[in-house]
């Protein structure tokens, strides 16, 4: 079993809901089927290149703010209020279903733990074997960024969920309820 097929097992047994895309019409589509089974009001973005993001606008059937652009007095009303937030991974963990987000500013990091679903994005040749690649990739990241510049890096493993003494386990009790991950192809 290759990478991308063990890290879209991984991810469907953590009761994420995993998509491979090889073109950007076949991403379009997608997102299209979750903004209507989503039907959010207000969507957030997040460190998105151009053509993803364009892809994004084209299939979006509400108002889209771009984290990066938000002033940082509105931005966590803004993200409070989002239903659907959309974010970039830098990179996957096949082996554990973890995706692994870098964020140099609150409103982007929020992005992906505020709305109630979440749609991450990660490129297919950026999806490594396993967590101790991805957690290496990631420490390197961090040595290379600038002082003052130090991103936040945030593992991501499923829709949110808890458990109780009694080991009942519930989904989005302090996070999102969803998560769609579309692995790209094309970009």
């Amino acid at each position: 079993m290759g990478a991308i097929d063990t890290f879209v097992e991984s991810l469907r047994m953590l009761k994420a809901e995993p998509l491979t895309l090889r073109t950007r019409e076949d991403t379009v589509y997608a997102l299209k089927r979750i903004f209507e089974t989503t039907r959010p009001a207000l969507t957030v973005a997040a460190g998105l290149p151009d053509e993803v993001m364009d892809a994004v606008k084209k299939a979006s059937s509400s108002r889209v703010a771009v984290a990066e652009k938000l002033a940082p007095d509105e931005a966590i009303s803004v993200l409070r209020s989002a239903e659907l937030g959309i974010t970039w991974a830098e990179y996957g963990a096949a082996d554990v279903g973890a995706l692994v987000e870098v964020a140099y500013d609150d409103a982007q990091r929020l992005a992906s733990s505020l709305p109630i679903n979440h749609v991450a994005f990660v490129q297919e040749k950026r999806v490594l074997p396993d967590l101790r690649t991805a957690m290496a990739e990631a420490g390197s990241v961090v040595a290379r960024s600038k002082p003052g510049r130090r991103p936040v890096v945030t593992f991501i493993s499923g829709p949110s969920r808890t458990a109780d003494i009694e080991g009942r386990l519930l989904l989005g009790a302090h996070g999102p309820h969803s998560l769609h991950v579309l692995v790209l192809g094309w970009i």
